[in-house]
């Protein structure tokens, strides 16, 4: 296993030195077992090293729907697959495919068709702009919710604190479950009526008029 919490993206062609965190790397063969600590301080135009993997526009040769393949051969338990243009990452409605080839055990890409075979999934991973008041769009459009939502902004943003965040995000995908109307669920779930305070540019984009409609935003 590899811990990449020490790898940093950096400046190229400099010589990579060490950092005060440490990568171990475990290596094994067959009895035998090698541990080696490795340390990396590589600074790549500022950009975090996985906006360098994952990204749309990066140059690597295949697009993030071959990464989410090669991921799961490799035994990946999750990979971030993007915000589907519910987020702030680049995206369409239509990268849920990469969310699909991930993890069913049969899918028709769009070039061909993919059997798995029972090979174990690998669980997709949202988080980019993501809050209260995308989610449930978000999942509308994916058709499920059996995601990993690693929302920092979404849930710390809140108004009232991280914790009642945390909370209006599962009543987002409880709104979504229940195919209730966001407007009409926020009525009856207070954390959720306060999203829309917390992140008020994209309540006005998402659902105009929402000031008027919501009784209970204080």
């Amino acid at each position: 296993m590899i811990d990449r919490s020490g790898i940093v993206a950096g400046h190229s062609g400099q010589k990579p030195k060490s950092n005060s965190a440490n990568s171990r790397v475990r290596c094994s063969s067959g009895s035998h077992t090698r541990m080696a600590h490795t340390s990396f301080s590589l600074k790549v135009k500022g950009l975090p090293l996985s906006s360098l993997v994952t990204s749309a526009s990066s140059k690597r040769g295949y697009d993030a729907y071959v990464l989410a393949k090669m991921s799961r051969l490799q035994g990946a338990s999750g990979i971030h697959v993007g915000t589907m243009g519910y987020g702030k990452m680049e995206g369409s409605q239509d990268d849920r495919a990469i969310a699909y080839i991930a993890e069913r055990d049969s899918y028709t890409g769009p070039v061909y068709h993919q059997e798995w075979y029972g090979m174990k999934p690998t669980t997709p991973i949202v988080s980019g702009g993501m809050n209260a008041l995308r989610l449930p769009g978000f999942f509308e459009n994916l058709g499920h919710g059996n995601v990993i939502n690693t929302a920092g902004g979404g849930a710390y943003g809140h108004i009232d604190s991280p914790a009642a965040g945390a909370i209006s995000l599962r009543q987002a995908y409880e709104c979504w479950k229940a195919k209730a109307d966001p407007i009409a669920w926020a009525q009856d779930h207070h954390e959720f009526a306060r999203a829309f305070v917390s992140f008020p540019n994209d309540a006005d984009a998402l659902f105009p008029g929402w000031r008027d409609r919501i009784r209970t935003l204080n």
